[in-house]
């Protein structure tokens, strides 16, 4: 038979774990209730400016359609040009120049030399051919490329002739490019390049 003072104990440790039980339980209940009930405020607060929000986008949507066209457009122009350039860079870091601008339009030497750059990318939006202009123009890309001083260059020295005459004095390799894109605004896009 236990001692009384022990059997005292014995109570006392069974109220207190009953008692910090039912403290926690009730707290996660209060718990559980104000974080559904902020989930709700929430929810009716994002019902509510979602709603406006809807409101003011149709509005200038009606009022506007052109400037979010324009805007999808110059979007796309600038992530074709960022592709290209991504592409012409890898190809540099291979071969030390770049393709002139024949090549590039030339569907089989990209198949060959650039196999991931789809014609999709040389298209501007407003554009009706997968080819790259020689100067800016609206609605196609431009794509200019030079020798390290900014001069015309023509791959000459990489293409495969043995023997180039003693006095010839370039053109050489195109080491340096420029992506034109004009914009809906009539601002230009650029990017450039130069082999290493």
């Amino acid at each position: 038979m236990p001692k009384p003072a022990t059997k005292r104990s014995l109570i006392y440790l069974v109220a207190g774990v009953a008692l910090i039980a039912i403290l926690l339980l009730g707290g996660i209940y209060f718990a559980i209730n104000k974080i559904a009930s902020q989930s709700e405020n929430k929810t009716a607060q994002k019902t509510a400016s979602s709603g406006q929000k809807s409101q003011s986008t149709n509005q200038s949507a009606s009022q506007t359609p052109a400037a979010s066209a324009s805007q999808l457009a110059d979007s796309k122009r600038k992530s074709n040009l960022d592709d290209v350039s991504s592409l012409l860079d890898s190809y540099a870091s291979k071969k030390a120049r770049f393709p002139m601008l024949s090549q590039i339009n030339d569907p089989s030497f990209r198949a060959q030399n650039l196999p991931t750059l789809d014609d999709s990318l040389l298209k501007d939006p407003d554009g009706t051919q997968s080819v790259l202009a020689a100067t800016p123009t609206k609605g196609a890309y431009s794509y200019a490329v030079t020798d390290r001083d900014g001069k015309a260059c023509d791959n000459i020295q990489a293409s495969g002739h043995t023997s180039i005459p003693a006095n010839y004095t370039g053109p050489f390799l195109c080491t340096k490019y420029m992506l034109t894109a004009i914009l809906s605004d009539g601002t230009t896009y650029q990017k450039t390049g130069e082999a290493p």
